[in-house]
């Protein structure tokens, strides 16, 4: 398991044209690169742990702690 990415500042944030409110501004974010055949349960136990926000692209997991429970794919 890599991290790609916790915490950005707003200019960074811009420049990898990440989200306007994105968690990763608030240091409630994290990028997990990992071998494909564990992301599953990578995902349910970020979920049991209380990360709200789980998102699913090709090359990483993204992880936050927002308010609301949001699942998708990018």
């Amino acid at each position: 398991m890599k991290i790609n990415c916790c915490y950005r500042t707003p200019e960074h944030n811009r420049a990898v044209k990440g989200a306007e409110n994105s968690q990763h501004l608030y240091g409630n974010a994290a990028d997990v690169h990992m071998p494909q055949d564990e992301q599953e349960a990578f995902k349910a136990l970020a979920e049991s742990r209380g990360w709200n926000g789980i998102g699913t692209y090709q090359t990483f997991i993204h992880i936050d702690r927002r308010d609301t429970h949001a699942r998708w794919n990018g």
